[in-house]
């Protein structure tokens, strides 16, 4: 493929998927174009393809009205909370046993300190729910307030996300904590609507060269959080998974490629990954290599590799490959994001993302500044053909 069609193709896929599309969360019509966006693209290649649903809820909800004695303070709905209208007092609590011997009986929940310093895992989450996330909701669920008020940096991770937990919940800016510091006599008001609508969502799974024996995985996740255009979480990961694929379909292969854009690694539940965890658990033993692309191409640092679960064989050509890359550079191993689900099961793998990522977790990213403009397409390009590379050099590894 010549430079120009490259470029062509990442314009194309960033443009359609962060302007035409916009905010893609898993469940809602915009996650659906973006769906058969990727799948019409995959097909055009030539590669066997395969749409794999799973159901989820897609959530609505409206703006929340909070006043206190009358005061209105800005507050947003927690991400899939039921909708509540209360009026009453709250009560706030930092610890556990602050709550032990609570009546929350018709009452509003502050929580702050340990109980809230940091987003509590949805209640049934599969791969890492700790044990003391585990008992807050048990003891939240026992108490039943009618509804909890927790606080936030501005695109800080709220406390709650979980379309299981049942208990209505609000985020207020941190700097209107104090309004709540003690438990009071003064009036709360509450009031918000919110939807939790069943819907369906898929993963797309390309194949080519399904039938050999042994196989490489490429990997990126389509949706994103609500509001969001999504460019670098992770619309620049999918473009570089359709690259890959361009690039590779044009190769002859003794090896399976199979590139996976999953649907739901920013949805409470993970949808996606179980999905395919559940079908495709039994065909691990074939693969050689998983490759995971999530927030790739950021103009103002280069593009870390982190090799997991490696061989001393696999680092030494990462090693050796990545120094024909100008904007690629060896990383430390993250371990939030698809690519666990393959190196937890002991599977080599390479986690790719930008190396300033992690500083735009609090500022940009899940947020409306998260937009194409923040993307280097010559990043995104040198990202594809290093992995390129990779496979092949993987596929002469088999052959000995």
């Amino acid at each position: 493929m010549k430079k120009d069609e490259n470029q062509l193709l990442i314009r194309s896929c960033l443009t359609e998927l962060c302007t035409a599309i916009g905010a893609r969360p898993t469940g809602s019509g915009e996650n659906r174009l973006a769906q058969q966006y990727i799948d019409r693209q995959f097909r055009q290649m030539g590669l066997q393809v395969e749409n794999q649903p799973f159901t989820c809820i897609h959530w609505m909800a409206g703006s929340a009205a909070l006043n206190v004695d009358n005061e209105k303070i800005p507050a947003k709905a927690s991400p899939y909370s039921l909708p509540v209208h209360f009026s009453g007092r709250f009560e706030r609590a930092e610890t556990i046993s602050e709550l032990q011997g609570r009546d929350l009986t018709d009452k509003m929940l502050v929580l702050a300190g340990a109980l809230a310093r940091e987003p509590v895992m949805p209640k049934n989450f599969r791969f890492w729910n700790p044990e003391h996330h585990q008992q807050i909701i048990r003891t939240l669920e026992s108490l039943s307030p009618k509804a909890i008020i927790t606080f936030t940096d501005e695109v800080a991770t709220p406390v709650f996300e979980d379309g299981d937990f049942d208990i209505p919940s609000v985020v207020v800016p941190v700097n209107y904590q104090s309004r709540f510091h003690q438990n009071s006599n003064h009036t709360i008001e509450l009031s918000f609507e919110a939807r939790r609508i069943p819907s369906t969502g898929a993963n797309v799974i390309a194949r080519l060269n399904p039938t050999a024996k042994k196989k490489v995985i490429v990997c990126a996740h389509f949706d994103t959080k609500p509001g969001t255009p999504g460019a670098l979480d992770n619309a620049s990961g999918i473009t570089t998974l359709l690259l890959t694929a361009r690039l590779l379909s044009e190769a002859d292969l003794n090896v399976c490629a199979e590139f996976v854009a999953f649907n739901g690694e920013d949805y409470f539940s993970t949808p996606g990954q179980v999905a395919y965890l559940e079908k495709y658990t039994d065909t691990f033993g074939r693969v050689m290599l998983a490759i995971n692309c999530d927030g790739v191409g950021y103009k103002h640092g280069k593009t870390g590799i982190s090799p997991m679960s490696c061989s001393r064989e696999i680092e030494i050509l990462v090693e050796k490959h990545i120094k024909n890359y100008r904007s690629l550079t060896l990383a430390d191993p993250w371990y939030q994001g698809d690519h666990m689900l393959f190196t937890g099961a002991g599977i080599p793998t390479l986690a790719i993302t930008s190396q300033k990522i992690f500083d735009l977790l609090d500022t940009v990213i899940h947020s409306e500044k998260d937009t194409i403009d923040l993307i280097d397409h010559s990043r995104i390009a040198e990202t594809a053909l290093f992995i390129n590379s990779m496979i092949r050099q993987i596929e002469k590894v088999l052959k000995r």
